[in-house]
């Protein structure tokens, strides 16, 4: 759209004639163009007539603008000096207006409220309408809008005619204060009789009613409208009271505050025995009066407590003399107690030792009493034996675990049991018992005279072995070889794991020399533990025999008097090599000889 051009009255002309000039009137004609939007887009075109041509324009613009047309001008008033050619000045004065076609008028229904309250906005376009509506605050968009303000606001509709330029206008909305209820109690829990002040806190107008609730039951001593006001409830309860404000229209929200007043407790408790042996308890239970929100300050004086909180009952343990003292306290009430003496007797200590713990059947074990404070004593031995006496020795005939139990008196209530740390222990006896093969009584020859040893012991735990040629073992079942012809007494003697004995013999075990002398041909002295030697059994009967070993070149390999150690298969502490030697034995003083061959394996 082209701004339009308006054809008006000139503000001012002034002409002035030059010095020894005549000069001729002008007429000037001016077509102004307004600015659009307020912009720098408006124009003067001024069209001169008479005077003497040619003419001069000077504008009153920043930069200064010389022709008939003044261009790019804001709103507002310009000047122009014009100058023709004898010298004569006109001075012309005019306005570049603000192009405006709409104009808006808002509302506010209602243009007062109170806070929290709401308005209604709206607005009616004149002289056109707008492309787009926008309030501010806010920056919500349309004619027709609702608001909330806290405070008072001025509201501000803006938007843009057909031109794009922006139209503006504002409503103000008003907004009172809604008036604050708060108020305080002090104080807020009293004993009946005490008087209580009622003081505002809050805001509100020296116009403002107060509305006060609650004060029903309360004697109101002094005050009126926002107070302070001094009150005295007659009776002990709990109550609420209760403020709400209207001030200039404005209702406020309603405070509350409670009010307790109480009665003054009484106190009083009951207490079970008040005479205990050291470790009892006593049921302790509060038996006053007191509202049911108020709970009892207890000092056990040095109880300890088992259970029970509140009134009770309670389960209070004593180790020595106690006080029980009980003060209650109702709200701000003065406080009431109430106390109880318990008188308590030491308990006696029971203490003892056994100088055994452990001993094979019958055992006779001796008890020390180390008691104090006791007067008389029960002895439970654990095998359904009993006893009175101080210091007792006791006789266990049984294997079994005894647990020794120990009551110490003192007079006729109080006890201390004490069960002794370890149990006494008794075992059975061990039995010594074996039986061999061969047997007893048999003679048997050297080198069958290896006897094989059953054990047949009860309750034992360690062996020895005495075989009555010098010789011992401590295996449970070993196996003995004698080397030499007699009559010989094998002893058992075992031994259980608390150091008791016993013991058994047997014989006699008949050992008689080889009637044939049994050589074997041959052994394997390869470290394996199996036949590693040459054994001639019963070459050992003839202690002056003779045993020679050859090899084939007829070298002397092996030789012994007497058959102390068999041969090992070495010669000179070296291995023979496999193969076969040759032996020479003579057996005794009778001389008689045995030849033969023996084959080393490897």
């Amino acid at each position: 759209m082209q701004p339009v051009k308006y054809f008006h009255t000139v503000l001012l002309i002034v002409s002035f004639s030059a010095q020894g000039q005549t000069c001729m009137p002008v007429t000037i004609t001016p077509v102004i163009t307004p600015a659009v939007c307020g912009g720098g887009n408006g124009s003067i075109a001024l069209t001169v007539t008479g005077g003497t041509a040619p003419f001069t324009y000077n504008w009153n613009t920043t930069p200064v603008q010389t022709t008939a047309t003044a261009a790019n001008l804001p709103p507002g008033i310009y000047n122009c000096v014009i100058r023709d050619a004898n010298g004569c000045l006109t001075v012309f004065q005019d306005e570049v207006t603000r192009r405006s076609i709409v104009s808006l008028r808002p509302t506010a229904r209602p243009a007062t409220i109170c806070a929290g309250e709401t308005v209604a906005l709206s607005v009616i376009a004149q002289g056109g309408t707008l492309t787009s509506y926008t309030w501010n605050p806010g920056n919500i968009g349309g004619t027709n809008i609702t608001v909330s303000p806290v405070v008072t606001t001025a509201y501000t509709i803006s938007g843009q005619d057909a031109f794009g330029c922006e139209v503006t206008a504002s409503v103000p909305v008003t907004v009172k204060p809604i008036p604050n209820a708060a108020f305080r109690v002090t104080p807020a829990t009293v004993c009946l009789g005490t008087p209580q002040t009622v003081t505002f806190t809050g805001s509100a107008t020296g116009t403002a009613v107060f509305n006060w609730n609650g004060f029903a039951g309360a004697a109101v001593q002094s005050g009126s409208g926002a107070g302070p006001y001094n009150i005295l409830f007659n009776t002990a309860a709990t109550y609420t009271i209760q403020l709400q404000i209207t001030d200039n229209g404005c209702i406020s929200g309603i405070a509350r505050h409670p009010v307790t007043v109480t009665t003054a407790p009484v106190a009083a408790i009951s207490v079970d025995k008040t005479t205990i042996c050291a470790g009892d308890t006593v049921t302790v239970q509060f038996t006053g009066s007191k509202s049911n929100t108020a709970a009892p300050d207890w000092n056990w004086g040095g109880g300890n407590v088992l259970s029970g909180s509140g009134d009770g009952p309670f389960k209070i343990k004593y180790n020595n003399n106690g006080l029980i003292v009980c003060t209650v306290r109702d709200g701000i009430c003065a406080a009431a107690s109430a106390s109880q003496a318990v008188a308590v007797t030491p308990l006696p200590v029971a203490a003892f030792i056994a100088d055994k713990i452990t001993g094979c059947a019958p055992v006779a074990v001796k008890f020390t009493n180390q008691s104090k404070q006791a007067d008389f004593y029960m002895w439970d031995f654990g095998d359904n034996e009993k006893s009175i006496e101080e210091q007792p020795v006791h006789l266990y005939t049984s294997p079994g675990v005894y647990p020794v139990t120990l009551t110490a008196s003192a007079g006729a209530a109080c006890t201390t049991i004490i069960t002794g740390s370890n149990n006494i222990e008794v075992l059975p006896p061990p039995v010594a018992a074996f039986d061999n093969t061969p047997d007893v009584n048999v003679p048997i020859e050297i080198s069958m005279a290896t006897f094989e040893f059953k054990n047949n012991s009860q309750y034992a735990h360690s062996f020895r072995w005495y075989f009555g040629d010098g010789d011992s073992a401590v295996d449970r079942e070993p196996v003995h070889w004698y080397k030499q012809p007699g009559n010989y007494q094998v002893t058992l003697y075992v031994r259980n794991e608390i150091g008791c004995t016993d013991s058994v013999g047997r014989g006699a075990y008949v050992v008689i020399a080889d009637k044939v002398l049994l050589v074997p041909n041959a052994f394997s002295p390869n470290g394996d533990g199996v036949h590693d030697r040459w054994v001639i059994p019963g070459l050992r009967a003839f202690p002056d025999c003779q045993l020679t070993i050859y090899n084939r070149y007829g070298q002397t390999v092996f030789s012994s008097r007497g058959y102390n150690e068999p041969w090992d298969g070495n010669r000179n502490g070296k291995p023979v090599a496999t193969g076969t030697y040759y032996y020479i034995i003579k057996k005794g003083r009778d001389k008689e000889l045995y030849t033969g061959w023996v084959e080393v394996l490897r």
